[in-house]
């Protein structure tokens, strides 16, 4: 898998077509590619030939705002843990709410502030509204409770107390930032019933005489959500890929469930996609190293995902489901 990764990077295949920076850069990007207990089977930090031995890593030490991809993870799933949310056909107002200073906030995608009309979860979530989630928020959840899911239960660690308010938690415009490593260990859950692995590359160490230095061979994990939460989750974020309306739709690896969530940031600066099969779980970031805008950027994301996924599915059985997941996990 590393392997074939590093072809895709090195070589930009699937990239979209973009223009470049103000410095003649080009977008880079970053992924991290994990199984379901977090042993992290591909990781690449850059595009491009490899220039020199430890150089920056995006995937594991650039951190950027996550943008809508991480609504999933404080706002989806904490409000359906807390019993908020019950199913995907649970309907919330489609309108934006309204902040001290009497300003309207937030204003969806498209620029309007919302239909006002009741949608259901599951329409929101596919069209990545911003209005829906900053009214759970704003109205049931709570600053405080998602704060706590995402810092927490899944381990983002590198956002900052500056985070906890309203644009940060439902619409990801945060001060801290993430990195794909994060990320893709916190969709695991979606797909392993709700655990958040510690992530490691190495299944064991040993010095010279035979000694165990390092043992990774019993993953550990913390649970974030109950695994009621994760099927519901993952039945929401597979309408991403399915739903003709959904953010992330045809990058369904065929014949295998795939869910997904894809993220844009303000000004358009970074564009991120997490998602996974009954094999793996990755998250995608792609932007300049100095923020700006992607506006010359064609097509989506989602057009390396779709590479990414093609390539290291090529020959596995479509037998294996998330129960089988779930199933190995119960059996260790």
């Amino acid at each position: 898998v590393q392997k074939k990764l590093e072809n895709i990077y090195e070589n930009r295949k699937g990239f979209p077509y973009s223009v470049k920076d103000k410095n003649g850069e080009l977008p880079d990007s970053a992924c991290t590619i994990m199984d379901y207990q977090g042993r992290i089977v591909a990781l690449v930090g850059g595009t491009g030939k490899k220039k020199g031995n430890r150089v920056k890593n995006r995937a594991t030490t650039s951190f950027r705002q996550p943008g809508s991809s991480i609504k999933p993870l404080s706002i989806y799933a904490p409000a359906v843990d807390m019993g908020y949310i019950k199913s995907g056909s649970t309907t919330v107002l489609d309108q934006c709410i309204t902040l001290p200073n009497g300003q309207k906030w937030p204003h969806n995608y498209n620029g309007d502030y919302g239909s006002g009309s009741n949608v259901t979860v599951a329409s929101a979530l596919y069209r990545s509204l911003n209005t829906v989630p900053a009214r759970i928020l704003h109205e049931t959840l709570g600053v405080a409770t998602s704060y706590k899911y995402v810092t927490e239960n899944f381990q983002l660690k590198h956002l900052t107390a500056s985070d906890k308010d309203l644009s940060p938690l439902a619409v990801g415009g945060t001060n801290g930032g993430v990195s794909t490593l994060e990320m893709a260990r916190a969709y695991a859950a979606f797909g392993n019933g709700g655990r958040v692995y510690d992530s490691y590359s190495y299944y064991r160490v040993l010095d010279r005489n035979g000694k165990v230095l390092l043992d990774n061979s019993k993953p550990t994990y913390t649970r974030a959500i109950k695994e009621s939460t994760a099927d519901t989750m993952l039945g929401l974020l597979t309408g991403v890929t399915t739903n003709s309306s959904g953010t992330a739709y045809g990058c369904a690896v065929s014949g295998l469930q795939t869910f997904a969530k894809t993220g844009t940031t303000t000004d358009n600066y970074d564009k991120w996609i997490c998602s996974g099969t009954p094999y793996y779980v990755c998250s995608i970031w792609y932007g300049y190293n100095i923020p700006s805008n992607l506006s010359g950027t064609s097509l989506q994301i989602r057009t390396i995902l779709k590479q990414v996924f093609g390539d290291i599915h090529q020959g596995l059985s479509r037998k294996r489901t998330f129960n089988t997941v779930k199933s190995e996990l119960q059996d260790n």
